[in-house]
């Protein structure tokens, strides 16, 4: 617990883009190991600044603990959905924010994508993407009439 806390403790007004990777990277980590990683798993700048593939392990290994799977917050099942695609491209920060805000909006979790989307250097455009237009009414043909 001591070691999670001093490294919280060393990220600049919880601002992560501005920690030092050691402590980016490493806090999920620790975090895991001292039964706090689910308090962190609601802060998503934390999983945009953060090491994907490290991070993603620790929630994995989290997830897959029954009793600590039903303390995982929503924002931390989000994640888990995408995962895979942050973990696949190792994309800077501002390519990890644009389908993790997606997938906030997507998951009925807007307060998470706009903290986001507060966060200018992410470029994360505003509002959820819209809604595809329902396809155009396209009227039933009649059916050919025989002649005798």
């Amino acid at each position: 617990m001591c070691l999670a806390q001093c490294l919280l403790d060393r990220v600049p007004g919880r601002n992560w883009a501005r920690a030092e990777p050691y402590v980016r990277d490493a806090i999920a980590g620790h975090a895991l190991g001292a039964g706090q990683l689910p308090r962190l798993l609601t802060d998503p700048t934390l999983m945009v600044y953060a090491d994907p593939v490290v991070l993603r392990a620790a929630v994995e290994e989290l997830a897959d603990d029954e009793a600590a799977a039903a303390q995982l917050p929503a924002p931390a099942r989000t994640y888990l959905r995408t995962a895979p695609l942050l973990t696949r491209t190792r994309a800077d920060p501002p390519l990890r924010a644009k389908p993790l805000a997606t997938a906030f909006d997507e998951d009925g979790l807007p307060e998470y994508a706009r903290v986001l989307r507060d966060h200018p250097e992410l470029g994360v455009p505003d509002g959820p993407p819209p809604a595809s237009a329902p396809p155009p009414t396209v009227p039933h043909p009649r059916p050919m009439e025989t002649q005798p």
